[in-house]
């Protein structure tokens, strides 16, 4: 695990931490070929297509290949302390990122900037849907590498057209857990995997729903992939 002080600043048409990936929409070794890709409504997916996404993304999860880094524990605000670092798999980076985006709105953990507004830039403002197109090209282009596999894409799911359709079931990317049979009792999972789908950030998850006053280090702390 390692801090870094400096970044790339990467050059058209290159892309990524070290420069050696291609901006989206280009591929090649000189990323100078179009990458036109077609996604599939996932209303229109065949059961055998579901079952294999649905077994690239558990793939991915529990992948070995952790390439990334993020923070597991910190020193209270102002104080001294050790920041302690944990090596990741590239699945629980974006969930780790998906958390501290919307961490600061979350009961003592409520931070209200200089303009009394919450600090949520992925969701309480204008930004909600190139924030989530952007963190869903980053997740694909993750998955590609996994996958070896350069046109993978995920599916899209028409909200307005398919109002109707709840996704969140076993034929898709699993149900609700009414049972209570995971940490976290609001989370989902394919039940064809036996429940097996916590991930680094279901402890504080769960706790928030426990105790709304809880203490925000406490909150903000996500769980150690390796317990």
């Amino acid at each position: 695990t390692a801090v870094f002080t400096h970044v790339c600043k990467c050059i058209d048409p290159y892309a990524g931490p070290d420069c050696n990936e291609c901006i989206f929409g280009r591929k090649g070794d000189a990323c100078n070929k179009n990458s036109n890709l077609v996604r599939k409504s996932i209303v229109s997916m065949t059961e055998d297509e579901i079952k294999t996404l649905s077994k690239q993304i558990y793939n991915a999860k529990n992948s070995n290949r952790k390439e990334w880094a993020i923070i597991v524990e910190e020193p209270e605000k102002g104080s001294n302390g050790t920041v302690i670092m944990e090596n990741v798999n590239a699945y629980h980076l974006f969930v780790y990122l998906h958390f501290m985006a919307t961490r600061d709105n979350d009961g003592s953990c409520k931070d209200i900037g200089d303009d009394n507004v919450i600090v949520d830039f992925a969701h309480e403002g204008p930004t909600f849907a190139t924030w989530h197109r952007y963190y869903l090209l980053l997740f694909e282009r993750e998955m590609r590498k996994e996958e070896r596999n350069e046109n993978f894409v995920l599916p899209y799911w028409d909200w307005e057209r398919d109002r109707g359709l709840m996704i969140l079931k076993d034929r898709y990317f699993g149900s609700f857990d009414s049972d209570n049979t995971q940490p976290n009792k609001e989370c989902v999972y394919p039940k064809i995997y036996n429940n097996n789908w916590i991930t680094v950030c279901d402890h504080p998850f769960q706790l928030k729903h426990m105790d709304a006053d809880m203490d925000c280090v406490q909150l903000r702390k996500p769980c150690s992939v390796a317990e």
